[in-house]
């Protein structure tokens, strides 16, 4: 059985937590102008893909990539809500 706190985990938290963030920011850009709905939300597919590769041992990458996108949503959010989007 692998250790849970060994070198290649923390590695592979981090990266997951990376691509959960990043997966969100472009969710929120993709979103139907006006209505503020997201029809395809990328995170719940990064995270789903991780956890079926890799196991139990990555859900707190996911945890700490949706904290990570709330916090970056809460920050640049705004910015997008005024008009500085993707479409």
């Amino acid at each position: 059985m692998k250790r849970l706190c060994g070198h290649g985990n923390w590695t592979a938290i981090a990266i997951l937590a990376t691509a959960y963030a990043a997966a969100g920011l472009l969710s929120g850009l993709l979103t139907i102008p006006g209505a503020n709905i997201a029809l395809i939300w990328l995170p719940a597919g990064v995270a789903v893909a991780a956890l079926l590769c890799a196991g139990r041992r990555l859900w707190p990458g996911v945890f700490l990539g949706h904290v990570a996108f709330s916090a970056l949503d809460a920050w640049w959010g705004p910015a997008t809500k005024r008009g500085w989007r993707l479409d």
